[in-house]
C-alpha cells in the first residue's frame, strides 16, 4: 500500500520553492498553484526530504493516503480501538455462555424435571453453549427417559438464552369414563387388522368397508334385542388408496433449510470476511459496529445450512425423484402407525416446460373413528 501526502506550501514566491524541490530530486504529482500558495502530492520519502529543507515557507499537510492514513487513524483513535477490541473479545467470550434458560410450561413440577435433566447433560445457567448436534442428542435422551411425562421437546437458542418448548404427555382417560360408542370406518378401505378390547366386532379381515360402516359396535345384542350398551375400545387398520400428483419443472432448483444453525459474531476487515463451516447456507446479519471511516464491520450473524438440489428432468429419468417426493408428501399426512404398502407411477405427461407425474399408493392405515351412541329415551319423555 503506497503512502502519499498532499501538501500546501504558502509564501511570497511559490515558484521559487518549486524550483528548490525539483533541484532536490523530489517527484511531484497533482500540482496546483496560485500567487501565494501551491498544493501537490508527494511520496512519504520525498516528504521526509522536504522536512529537511530550511525555508521560511509554511508547509502544511492537507491529506494523507495509503498506509500513513491508517497509521494516522490508529494513532488518533488508539484508545477507542483498544477499548473496542477489548469489548469485542468480552462479547465473543460471553456469547458462548448460556445466561438464561426459559421453559415454556405451566407445570412447575415438569419444569424442575427438565432443568435437572438438562443439568445432568451439561446445560445449565452460565454453562458453555452446546452445538446443534449435541442439543439434538440431549433432546432424544430426555424424551426417552421421560417418555411417560413428555410428548415433545425443543431447545431453541436466542443469543445467550435457551428457550425450552415442551409438550406434556396427556395420559388416556380411564376406561370407566368412556361414553357408549361405536367404532366406525373413517374412509373406504379393505380391513387388514382388528384390535378390540371392548364392544362387538362387526367386520372381518379382508372385507371391504365403506366410510361410516360400524366396525366395532357398542350395542351388545341377544338375538335382535340390545341387552347392553358400552364404550367400544379398539382399533381397525385397513388398506387405503391414494393418488398423489407431482408437478416438476424440467429444470428443477430447490434450496431447503436443513434446521442446522450457527450463531456467532462476524467480522469484515479489508478483504477478510467471516464465513460459515456449512457448504451452502442462508445468512441473516444484524450490525453491531459499522463505520465508514474505519475499514471494519462487526455484526451478529446467523448461518442457516441449506441443501441445494439442481436437476434436469426428462420423462425418462424422473421416476425415482417423483416417487421420493410423492412419498414424503403422503407421509406428512399419515399417522405414526400407518405405513405404505405399495407405490407405483400410473402416468407421466409433459406440459410445456413441466412434467406431471401421478403416483398410486396402497397404505396400511388406522381407519378408526369413534362415534358416540345417542341415548334413547323411554317413550313419553
Amino acid at each position: 500500500m503506497i503512502s502519499k501526502i498532499k501538501l500546501k506550501i504558502t509564501g511570497k514566491n511559490p515558484d521559487y520553492f518549486l524550483h528548490v524541490l525539483i533541484n532536490n530530486g523530489i517527484n511531484i504529482d497533482s500540482f496546483e498553484k496560485n500567487k501565494k500558495s501551491m498544493t501537490f502530492i508527494v511520496g512519504d520519502r520525498d516528504y521526509q526530504k522536504i522536512k529537511k529543507i530550511k525555508t521560511s515557507y509554511k508547509i502544511r499537510i492537507v491529506k494523507v493516503y495509503g498506509f500513513l492514513y491508517i497509521k494516522y487513524l490508529f494513532k488518533t483513535y488508539f484508545s477507542f480501538i483498544v477499548s473496542f477490541f477489548i469489548c469485542l473479545l468480552l462479547l465473543l467470550i460471553s456469547s458462548n455462555f448460556v445466561f438464561k434458560i426459559d421453559i415454556i410450561s405451566s407445570n412447575s413440577r415438569l419444569k424442575k424435571i427438565i432443568l435437572e435433566d438438562l443439568k445432568v447433560r451439561g446445560i445449565f445457567k452460565y454453562s458453555f453453549k452446546s452445538s446443534y448436534t449435541t442439543r439434538t442428542k440431549i433432546i432424544k435422551e430426555i424424551l426417552e427417559e421421560e417418555n411417560d411425562t413428555i410428548e415433545w421437546l425443543e431447545i431453541e437458542e436466542y443469543g445467550t438464552k435457551y428457550i425450552i418448548n415442551v409438550v406434556e404427555r396427556i395420559k388416556n382417560k380411564e376406561e370407566n369414563s368412556c361414553v357408549p360408542s361405536n367404532i366406525v370406518a373413517k374412509k373406504d378401505a379393505i380391513v387388514l387388522n382388528i384390535e378390540a378390547s371392548s364392544g362387538e366386532v362387526k367386520t372381518a379381515i379382508n372385507r371391504g368397508v365403506k366410510k361410516g360402516d360400524i366396525l366395532i359396535s357398542g350395542n351388545i345384542f341377544n338375538k335382535d334385542e340390545i341387552v347392553e350398551t358400552k364404550c367400544s375400545i379398539g382399533r381397525v387398520f385397513g388398506e387405503v388408496w391414494y393418488q398423489v400428483y407431482i408437478d416438476l419443472p424440467k429444470h428443477y432448483h430447490e434450496e431447503n433449510v436443513t434446521g442446522k444453525v450457527e450463531k456467532r459474531i462476524g467480522i469484515e476487515f479489508l478483504n477478510y470476511s467471516s464465513k460459515s463451516s456449512f457448504k451452502t447456507y442462508k445468512q441473516k446479519n444484524i450490525d453491531i459496529f459499522n463505520n465508514k471511516i474505519l475499514p471494519i464491520r462487526v455484526f451478529f450473524t446467523e448461518y442457516m445450512e441449506t441443501e441445494v438440489i439442481d436437476k434436469n428432468f426428462t420423462i425418462n429419468n424422473v421416476d425415482n425423484y417423483a416417487l421420493d417426493k410423492a412419498t414424503k408428501k403422503l407421509e406428512n399426512k399419515l399417522g405414526k402407525d400407518d405405513r405404505i404398502l405399495l407405490k407405483k407411477i400410473l402416468k407421466k405427461e409433459e406440459k410445456d416446460s413441466r412434467i406431471i407425474i401421478g403416483v398410486f399408493f396402497k397404505v396400511y392405515e388406522d381407519i378408526t373413528k369413534i362415534e358416540e351412541i345417542p341415548e334413547v329415551l323411554p317413550d313419553g319423555e
